[in-house]
């Protein structure tokens, strides 16, 4: 089974981001970018540092 919860998500910076993601008792922060609008992903690592997701656009091109 799966819980199901909307919620507002507030447009960030990956610094906004990461001061959220460390004042709270999450492990991951998921938040539209305030660059570029795209969802990215903050979470805190085993190792103690903070991993980011900031996945391309489908029509990036290389």
């Amino acid at each position: 089974m799966i819980a199901e919860t909307t919620a507002e998500m507030d447009t960030l910076s990956v610094s906004e981001a990461m001061m959220r993601l460390d004042l709270s008792e999450q492990s991951a922060l998921v938040f539209p970018h305030a660059g570029n609008g795209s969802i990215n992903v903050i979470y805190g690592r085993r190792d103690g540092n903070i991993g980011w997701i900031n996945p391309e656009p489908e029509n990036a091109t290389d």
